[in-house]
């Protein structure tokens, strides 16, 4: 018996480098002058592109254009029109319930929580335009810092604030006062010399803390949002993604502050 081979981390690394530079080929090579043509048609300008000729009319005709603006609202209205974007439909009679909650909460996350309405609007042009149009939909984690400041804490307050993991102490100053024997209190350690006073046989002593930081939290949300046809790969043999597709790939410019939100952990 054959053992089946485990694919490594450097393997797999590999495989994904392959075909990403497949899909790039493929993309430069013959997809984007199919819709760089396409967008040449939709805004009225030559499209193959024919050589300006002397005497030629220069006349443009804007039929692409106008036919799409003309079918968009239409089609737009079709997915946006009702109070509900999403019907589901249940199994059976106990299914009701569940399938009312589900229908609300993906109703409010693509309509509410995301700009439906644009996102439709956006993902029905660019197919019209470009053959293909994009829709990713992926769970979102970011980090929430809430100033929060305290006073007065005890040792044992402090401590525990310090090392907990839901709490980022930016700035911490231990407060000390104590009394003399006329009752007034002064901030500080009592110097050489001072008399504290006494209360009840104990000296009138005390400390506290003072301390600044972050409330730290992580929020968690579902974002939608129409992803540029020129920055979604695939390969030649894609019958229909993602279900008859091989390999996926989204390929995007970011910020420094996009990849540090995206990935806090790491030192960029």
């Amino acid at each position: 018996m054959k053992s089946r081979k485990t694919m490594g981390e450097n393997d797999l690394k590999d495989l994904t480098q392959m075909l990403l530079n497949e899909a790039e080929s493929y993309l430069v090579e013959e997809v984007s002058e199919s819709r760089a043509k396409a967008l040449r048609y939709y805004e009225g300008r030559n499209p193959d592109p024919l050589p300006i000729i002397k005497g030629r009319s220069k006349m443009v005709v804007t039929e692409v254009r106008d036919t799409i603006e003309w079918i968009l609202p239409d089609l737009v209205k079709i997915f946006t029109s009702g109070d509900e974007v999403v019907s589901i439909d249940p199994q059976g009679t106990e299914d009701t319930l569940d399938a009312d909650v589900a229908e609300d909460w993906i109703n409010y996350v693509i309509m509410r929580m995301n700009p439906g309405f644009m996102n439709t609007y956006t993902w029905i042009k660019d197919a019209l335009i470009s053959k293909t149009g994009f829709i990713k939909q992926y769970w979102h984690q970011k980090e929430v810092r809430d100033r929060q400041d305290f006073e007065g804490l005890t040792d044992e307050e402090y401590e525990y604030l310090n090392s907990s993991e839901d709490y980022e102490v930016t700035d911490a100053r231990k407060v000390v006062a104590w009394a003399d024997l006329s009752g007034e209190w002064h901030e500080g350690e009592p110097e050489d010399g001072d008399e504290v006073a006494l209360f009840d046989g104990v000296p009138a002593y005390e400390s506290s803390w003072e301390v600044t930081g972050y409330k730290v939290s992580t929020e968690s949300d579902i974002i939608e949002e129409c992803i540029p046809p020129e920055e979604l790969l695939f390969l030649a043999d894609t019958k229909a993604i993602p279900h008859k597709c091989r390999f996926l790939a989204h390929e995007t410019e970011m910020t420094l502050a996009e990849l540090r939100d995206l990935f806090p952990d790491q030192d960029i």
